[in-house]
């Protein structure tokens, strides 16, 4: 294409493949061939159209292609478009080659951008403009992408994730704030990461941030993974031990065939059937899980089938040697159940409907008549046998030792010359015996009394409970019309009553007085108000001095405004009486507990007592005067029957009239006169709201108007 020029002018050079020995008239083939590459390619080498979200990388594809092929001058204007189309100089182009690049250039630019960017730059004749605009448009966005972008990291949490999927959440959002030109630091990432770990990591969190020695993220990343291995290695460790030492699968005797030829009894070993069982390894192998021939309890299916539920028998491994029955209670074991051949051991007894029956360690089964609970006086209390079945024919009364200890929290301790039963919470000792024979027998002291009364305690919580929970003196009354309740059967263990009823124990009332003015300041802010002021207040805040119960009261529009009236109370504190305030004590208000407050105590010295979370009683001197300054301005309000938007007046002169009443806390000295060492006056005061005549003369518009009106007391 050919090009005409009617003057000569000097136009700026161009680098890359543009300059060189480039004609005036033709774009050389040079240039030529990247300005096709570049438009044939753009969209294949970039990988994304431009968004607001996807910017900083975006603008990096694109700036790295178009500098790649020479004209990134076209892109920050470095490159300017020549004022002639005739060049001066071998190194220049004409303006008019410069336009058919510039327009190429920018054709290839619009082919990247998305439509939702595209409107902002359609009007837009030049490439350079184009890439400035988006700059401009989209560079605060980046700076909220980044903050957004930091903010989600900070609250990535695991949660049920695993680790793989944990790391690429991490590493996406870190890759992201990178693509924003502001990429995090190694270490802010290592602590992120561990940030938002499961709780099951956190022995691993404790000993990577403790250790002194730098560690590089592909290091933690390996140590993440392989501590998540460990963990799923433990955890399916301890299902299977727990699946082997399941009580529903771990004995035969509780499969219902009860202590048969490959079970040991009471002190014996189980070596031999072992054995035997490992050199036989043949069909007549029974499983102890699902009773079938021909496998052991280790390759049966039904071994992790928790839904395979069979019944479960009673087992006793205690063994008598004659048929003498004792009253004495013997620990067993090997008992599954609390067992017991006198039906007047058993309390709330019912027939007992199961179908069966306790095995002894001979290998006698014997049936179960009845079940219940009962108890087991001891020095220090009683314990509870919550599972006592009846059987008839049982020669001892046994305890089971998994069951007492599992209701009542107890330990047994077992030794050569007796045992011991503790409390498992307070280690106390509970119940001591001898052990006689190789057994270990609890001596009966359950007497008809023990008896008796735990049953009349069982017959009062009955009663207790179809009566709506009555208190005790209520019940006690009641006997006369229910008989069955005992008068001396009264057990306050009664937990919904302990949980409905809960009711918070008065405070005690304070004698600790101060020595001076101003050791102790109580404050406190009420509103906000039912009307507002006619100044727009809503609140005021007191404070009061302890020793001489001086109150000042200042009126606030908001609360935060407490900060600053504090200040200007202390100083004039400071002026007025040459002191300073050591103790401020004060509710737990927002308004007192902030970093302004807590700073301005640091400097000051002021120790800051305040009270602990909805116990106002603990600020009760700021309360109760709280309640003297409302009473006294309802009754002046109420008394002048004036609008409530006055009550800032009222406010002031409540506590003006309140500083100068005598007290009976002060004996019968007034706060005024603690304070000021000296009587108030009291005859220039006046009723508030009363018809008063201020002199107006000075107001007057002429000597014949009048020198006053009527009006109304207030100030």
């Amino acid at each position: 294409m050919a090009t005409t020029s009617s003057s000569p002018a000097t136009t700026s050079s161009v680098s890359g493949p543009i300059s060189g020995n480039s004609s005036e008239n033709t774009i050389t083939s040079e240039y030529r061939q990247q300005l096709k590459f570049l438009m044939s390619h753009i969209k294949g080498v970039i990988s994304l159209t431009l968004t607001a979200e996807n910017f900083p990388l975006w603008r990096s594809q694109v700036f790295k292609l178009f500098k790649a092929n020479g004209f990134e001058g076209f892109l920050d204007g470095s490159c300017t478009c020549p004022s002639s189309l005739h060049p001066t100089s071998a190194n220049e182009i004409s303006a008019q080659t410069w336009n058919l690049l510039d327009q190429n250039l920018a054709a290839a630019l619009y082919s990247v951008i998305s439509p939702s960017i595209l409107p902002y730059v359609l009007s837009l004749d030049h490439c350079a403009e184009i890439w400035d605009t988006i700059n401009r448009r989209l560079q605060s966005n980046t700076r909220s992408r980044t903050i957004q972008l930091r903010n989600e990291l900070h609250h990535l949490s695991m949660k049920n994730q695993t680790m793989s999927q944990y790391l690429l959440a991490i590493k996406s959002i870190v890759d992201a704030i990178a693509a924003t030109g502001s990429p995090l630091d190694p270490e802010e990432v290592i602590f992120y990461t561990l940030n938002g770990l499961a709780p099951q990591y956190q022995a691993l969190k404790m000993a990577i941030r403790t250790n002194l020695q730098p560690i590089s993220l592909d290091d933690l990343y390996t140590l993440l993974c392989s501590e998540e291995l460990n963990l799923a290695q433990e955890t399916t460790t301890a299902l299977q031990n727990l699946s082997i030492a399941d009580p529903a699968t771990a004995l035969a005797a509780y499969r219902g065939r009860g202590r048969g030829r490959n079970n040991a009894g009471r002190g014996r070993s189980s070596n031999r059937s072992r054995n035997r069982t490992e050199k036989n390894a043949s069909n007549n192998i029974t499983c102890q899980i699902c009773s079938k021939t021909g496998h052991s309890a280790i390759k049966c299916w039904y071994r992790h089938d928790q839904s395979y539920t069979e019944e479960t028998a009673k087992t006793a491994l205690f063994t008598p040697s004659d048929s003498n029955t004792t009253s004495d209670w013997f620990l067993d074991s090997g008992a599954s159940n609390h067992l017991t051949s006198e039906h007047s051991n058993l309390q709330s007894s019912k027939q007992y409907s199961g179908t069966q029956q306790i095995t002894l360690g001979n290998g006698y089964q014997l049936p179960i008549q009845n079940s219940g609970k009962g108890i087991l006086p001891t020095p220090t209390g009683t314990l509870y046998l919550q599972n006592l079945l009846h059987v008839p024919n049982l020669s001892f009364n046994l305890i089971s030792i998994y069951r007492l200890t599992n209701d009542n929290k107890c330990t047994v301790k077992f030794s050569a010359n007796g045992f011991c039963i503790q409390d498992s919470t307070t280690g106390q000792t509970l119940l001591r015996g001898p052990c006689v024979n190789g057994l270990y027998p609890i001596r009966s002291t359950a007497t008809t009394a023990n008896l008796a009364l735990f049953s009349a305690q069982e017959v009062y919580n009955l009663w207790h409970r179809r009566l709506g929970h009555p208190a005790r003196q209520t019940l006690q009354t009641a006997r006369i019309y229910i008989p069955a309740i005992c008068k001396t059967s009264y057990n306050n263990h009664c937990n919904a009553c302990n949980v409905a009823k809960s009711r918070r124990l008065p405070f005690t009332s304070s004698n600790t007085t101060t020595s001076h003015c101003f050791d102790l300041v109580h404050s406190d802010i009420w509103g906000p108000s039912p009307a507002t002021s006619t100044q727009g207040y809503k609140y005021y805040v007191a404070f009061i001095d302890d020793h001489s119960k001086f109150s000042w009261v200042f009126p606030l529009i908001h609360k935060s405004d407490a900060f600053t009236t504090f200040i200007s109370f202390h100083k004039m504190i400071n002026t007025q009486f040459n002191k300073s305030i050591k103790i401020f004590r004060s509710d737990g208000g927002g308004e007192f507990i902030n970093g302004k407050f807590q700073q301005l105590f640091k400097q000051l010295g002021i120790l800051h007592q305040y009270s602990c979370p909805y116990t106002p009683a603990q600020n009760g001197v700021a309360e109760r005067k709280h309640r003297h300054i409302v009473e006294t301005m309802r009754s002046i309000l109420l008394d002048a029957n004036l609008p409530t938007k006055l009550w800032v007046e009222v406010m002031n002169a409540s506590v003006y009239l309140i500083n100068r009443l005598p007290s009976r806390a002060l004996m019968n000295q007034s706060p005024y006169q603690i304070l000021y060492q000296k009587p108030p006056a009291y005859n220039h005061l006046k009723i508030f709201g009363c018809l008063c005549y201020p002199w107006l003369r000075p107001y007057s518009a002429s000597k014949l108007s009048p020198f006053s009106i009527p009006c109304v007391f207030i100030v």
